[in-house]
């Protein structure tokens, strides 16, 4: 009900009141029409529609005016607005203000009186309904207050419902993320139990007297074989000197010297050989070795040292070797009277003993001095490994490496035992992926490959059905004779592996494949020193050499080897090369 707006003379219909200016309507109507126009804009704001009032009379200085209200709302606005417009039809003059008669008028028109008693009652009427509407435009003003104040509220409490919901969230994926690093931890807790369980049957079992010692050498822990052996319980010697327990049974004083030096210089004791009087056994020989160790919980450094007692072995070697020189000169005089006999039956007997003899050999290697060494090696590395804090970046790069190879070296020496003992290759074959032999091979020759900067360069390889184990020396021995023979000139060498499949098409140019199989191609070329073209198939030759041994070292058996191995696989294996150009050998087998 606030004017924004006036056009025309509104003086007859409204006027300044006094106190603080206001432009509302309602208080600037003259008196008379604020009842109607509260009225009439009520009913225009609910319908919308045009509402019209007439003949409302204004009184103003004796003259009595009939006004007319049209209230309207208009249209298309951002806001609602209503015009508002007065008309003044007609004006009545009166010659006494209402109210006011005479007496004698009073007593000739009895009526008057009643007449000017209503009008008195309906002015105090008007005012009394223009203050409730007043009252209830503040109340309805301090209800939208009130009512905005609490959609405000509203607003804040939703809001602060979502940062609520948000904070639950983030708390909820705290906990999860809690809860799962709890379970990690429980893991990584429950595999070192068990770990340490492990480790502790592992010591508890071994039939090898083994003791842990401090840095005073002084006995911290010892296993079940040393408690037997030496006839000491475990409370009984722990917190003891070595060389204080039983009589002073390790009282040597060089190996009491040796075990000081293991923690402060850091140093290993490698089958120290002492001899200790063992009642009532006599004199016995023991072999001791001692490792540094560290107490995970403890940091604290302590000497793990393992006894030995090769007593009984020696003593098995003497009459070994006693009984070898008699069954020698025996095998010896009877060779002589066999040869005076039969010369082709010595020769075969002979030949005989000896492949027995050499097979025993390969396999006794094989099994045992090959074996043990690199069980020590993989060992020792990984307690070198364990060691990180003291151990450089680049030390700890090449134990991992030397970890990796001797981990492969060893399982090839278990294939290699396995297949020397199987007489049906065919029960070998399986899917093999050249790719990761290839790349096993490579990491071997790591060194020499940085020795002399060459560049590899290795495309995908096939997955065949083959023997993994003559994979791996077919392509050994190949990558070895690409590095052995590159150039010494300063050039950059390169070596290139490179795979196809060949089509049906290419396939019969090779008379000796079989037709209705599919087959990979497999290149590796060198630009190395090559060799002359007329020696294409010769170097597949057993013991044929290009060069002597000063020059480039060998046996001339490589080749061949690999030439068997194509075979077994019912392949082809032929080379291509050109003197101080380069060579590339292609090898054809089937999927």
């Amino acid at each position: 009900m606030d004017i924004v707006h006036i056009n025309g003379s509104i003086t007859d219909f409204i006027e300044l009141s006094t106190g603080k200016p206001t432009f509302n309507l309602l208080k600037m109507a003259r008196d008379g029409l604020v009842f109607e126009l509260r009225n009439t804009f009520h009913k225009a704001k609910e319908t919308g529609a045009l509402i019209k009032k007439e003949g409302i009379q204004l009184k103003n200085k004796g003259t009595i005016s009939e006004i007319t209200i049209e209230i309207q709302l208009l249209e298309d606005t951002t806001e609602p607005y209503f015009l508002v417009l007065f008309y003044k039809s007609s004006i009545i003059r009166e010659d006494l203000p209402s109210g006011e008669f005479s007496e004698e008028e009073i007593r000739e028109r009895p009526n008057l009186q009643r007449v000017a008693q209503l009008e008195k009652e309906l002015a105090r009427i008007h005012d009394d309904v223009n203050a409730i509407s007043e009252e209830q435009e503040a109340y309805s003003e301090e209800l939208q207050s009130a009512n905005e104040e609490l959609l405000s509220g509203s607003e804040e409490l939703q809001s602060l419902n979502e940062e609520l919901e948000t904070s639950k969230e983030e708390l909820q994926s705290s906990n999860e993320e809690l809860l799962q690093i709890n379970q990690e931890l429980l893991n990584k807790q429950q595999q070192i139990n068990i770990s340490k369980n492990y480790t502790e049957a592992i010591v508890a079992t071994l039939r090898e007297p083994i003791v842990v010692l401090d840095t005073n050498l002084r006995i911290k822990n010892i296993n079940r074989a040393f408690s037997k052996k030496y006839n000491i319980d475990k409370e009984e010697a722990t917190g003891k000197l070595i060389y204080e327990i039983q009589n002073h049974l390790f009282d040597n004083i060089p190996m009491r010297a040796m075990l000081e030096k293991v923690l402060p210089e850091k140093t290993q004791l490698e089958d120290y050989q002492i001899s200790v009087n063992l009642l009532p056994y006599g004199d016995s020989i023991m072999l001791l070795n001692a490792r540094q160790v560290t107490n995970e919980t403890s940091k604290e450094q302590l000497i793990l040292l393992a006894i030995e007692d090769i007593t009984e072995r020696r003593i098995i070697e003497n009459r070994l070797k006693v009984l070898s020189d008699g069954f020698e000169a025996n095998v010896q005089e009877r060779t002589s009277d066999l040869l005076s006999s039969n010369t082709e039956l010595e020769n075969t007997i002979k030949d005989l003993y000896h492949a027995n003899v050499q097979l025993q050999e390969y396999a006794y290697v094989a099994s045992h001095d090959l074996q043990e060494p690199l069980r020590k090696i993989l060992m020792f590395i990984s307690r070198l490994l364990e060691m990180d804090e003291n151990i450089s970046k680049e030390a700890m790069l090449l134990l991992e490496k030397i970890s990796k190879s001797s981990t492969r070296m060893n399982t090839l020496i278990r294939d290699l035992l396995a297949y020397s003992y199987l007489n049906n290759i065919d029960s070998q074959f399986a899917a093999t992926d050249l790719n990761v032999i290839v790349k096993n091979i490579l990491v071997d020759f790591e060194l020499m490959i940085e020795e002399h900067n060459v560049q590899i360069k290795l495309g995908k390889l096939p997955v065949i059905n083959a023997v993994s184990l003559q994979m791996n020396q077919l392509f050994y021995n190949l990558i070895s004779n690409a590095l052995k023979f590159c150039k010494n000139d300063g050039s950059v060498s390169k070596i290139e592996i490179r795979s196809r499949k060949i089509s049906k098409t290419q396939i019969k140019k090779y008379p000796v494949l079989n037709q209705s199989v599919e087959y990979y191609e497999i290149v590796i070329k060198d630009n190395g020193i090559g060799f002359d073209k007329l020696y294409e198939n010769k170097i597949f030759t057993i013991f044929q050499r290009l060069h002597s041994n000063e020059v480039y070292t060998g046996t001339g058996i490589g080749l061949s080897i690999g030439k068997k191995i194509v075979e077994n696989h019912k392949g082809l294996i032929f080379s291509k090369a050109k003197e101080n150009v380069g060579a590339a050998f292609h090898i054809i087998l089937p999927v």
